[in-house]
């Protein structure tokens, strides 16, 4: 599904974070957000998912207005994986991934074999199946953030909004949850949004990188247009120089 933003400008009381932030993402697409800490980018995830309504400017999905659609009807398109998560009852790894089905059910509805199904196989997908019974909080942090997706899988969406899906993970779990990412977005014809730290994994993994600095675009395109040794020094303040082996780009510090 297209994404196109307008003119946004977002903020919490009266401090502004981002503004005149305006891009096109055509779909079915990895797109990552790159930047220092502090420049907007969980700002702008919570815009995209409307948990936080833009100052100004528009956020549309396809041709639609998302402050016009119905919450649940944002639920359906739009999955949404937070950085940090603790569920408020021990429930199972399956039941946590049931609770991605609410967008689909009636107000008075219970999940059904359906929706269970539905769950299980979005534990399948990202690799969690053995998982199912094990109570959610007993579970790592790789793990943990898997089955994350998996919920977020669970409504069927279109479009995957993660806020720096790699945080607090190491290095094996880094490079599992964003290949899965990737194959998923392949596979299902979906769309990944994702923040990162790292112009490496950026280079690595996305087909789309958006940097921000200071609340505002500084650079969108391809990810070995976009990540230059010019655009890294402006966005972080930092000097570093681009390499290249087995065909991929990386980014170092002399």
């Amino acid at each position: 599904m297209e994404v196109v933003v307008r003119d946004l400008r977002a903020g919490y009381g009266r401090r502004v974070v981002v503004e005149g932030v305006s891009f096109e993402l055509k779909g079915k697409e990895v797109v990552v957000l790159l930047g220092p800490n502090g420049v907007g980018k969980s700002t702008l995830l919570k815009c995209l998912n409307r948990i936080l309504k833009p100052f100004a400017g528009t956020v549309y999905l396809g041709r639609e207005d998302l402050q016009t659609l119905e919450e649940r009807e944002v639920a359906k398109r739009m999955g949404y994986v937070p950085q940090e998560h603790q569920p408020p009852f021990p429930y199972t790894a399956l039941e946590f991934v049931l609770l991605g089905r609410a967008p689909h059910l009636g107000p008075f509805s219970s999940p059904g074999r359906k929706d269970v199904e539905m769950a299980l196989e979005a534990l399948r997908l990202v690799g969690m199946e053995h998982l199912a019974e094990r109570p959610y909080t007993e579970t790592s942090g790789g793990e943990r953030r898997l089955i994350l997706i998996a919920r977020a899988l669970a409504a069927e969406p279109q479009i995957l909004l993660l806020d720096e899906p790699t945080a607090h993970l190491d290095f094996k779990n880094t490079h599992l949850v964003l290949g899965m990412l990737r194959g998923l977005v392949k596979k299902k014809g979906i769309s990944a949004f994702l923040s990162l730290h790292d112009p490496n994994l950026a280079l690595r993994y996305a087909d789309t990188v958006l940097v921000l600095n200071s609340g505002k675009i500084l650079a969108c395109g391809a990810p070995e247009e976009v990540i230059n040794e010019e655009t890294i020094e402006a966005a972080y303040g930092m000097k570093v120089k681009m390499g290249r082996f087995d065909g991929f780009s990386f980014v170092f510090v002399e």
